[in-house]
C-alpha cells in the first residue's frame, strides 16, 4: 500500500503489516465552536476512526451539546489552553486505541483526509504523521 493512495485506504479499510485494523482516537480540541463542530464530527471516517473525543476547554455556546448530538464522546476542560484540552484528550483514549490523531473542532482541517494521514504510521513507514493545510 502506498501512503499517498486514497483510494486504497478508503476502499479498503486501513490495516496493519498483520492484516488487522488498528483502533484509532480522534481528539478535536474545542472552544465556541458550536457552528462547526457536528458537521466535523459527522465527517470523521467512521471506517478508520473508533472514537472520537471532543475536549470542550469551557465553551459559552453549546460546542459540548452539538458534539455529543453528533456522536462524539464530550470531556469537559475546565482550564482553558489547547495542550491542555490535547493531554485531557490522550489520558482518555480507550486503552486498546493503539493510533492517536488530532483535527480542529473550527472545519479548517479536512476529516475525510484522516485515512490519507493514518496510511504511512499504520503500514510501519512512520510512527509520527503532521498534516498540513497548504
Amino acid at each position: 500500500m502506498r501512503s499517498g493512495d486514497l483510494f486504497t485506504v478508503a476502499e479498503h479499510g486501513v490495516r496493519n503489516a498483520s492484516g488487522s485494523r488498528p483502533r484509532v482516537a480522534l481528539i478535536i480540541p474545542t472552544l465556541n465552536e458550536e457552528e462547526s463542530i457536528a458537521e466535523v464530527v459527522r465527517a470523521a471516517p467512521r471506517e478508520v476512526i473508533d472514537e472520537i473525543i471532543v475536549v470542550d476547554g469551557g465553551s459559552a455556546d453549546r460546542t459540548a451539546e452539538r458534539a455529543r448530538q453528533a456522536g462524539a464522546r464530550v470531556l469537559v476542560e475546565p482550564r482553558r489552553g489547547y495542550g491542555r484540552a490535547c493531554r485531557l484528550g490522550v489520558q482518555s483514549v480507550p486503552r486498546d486505541c493503539e493510533i492517536v490523531a488530532f483535527l480542529d473542532g473550527d472545519g479548517s482541517d479536512h476529516p475525510e483526509l484522516l485515512p490519507k494521514l493514518l496510511a504511512p504510521i499504520v503500514s510501519g513507514e512512520c510512527d509520527f504523521v503532521i498534516g498540513s493545510r497548504t
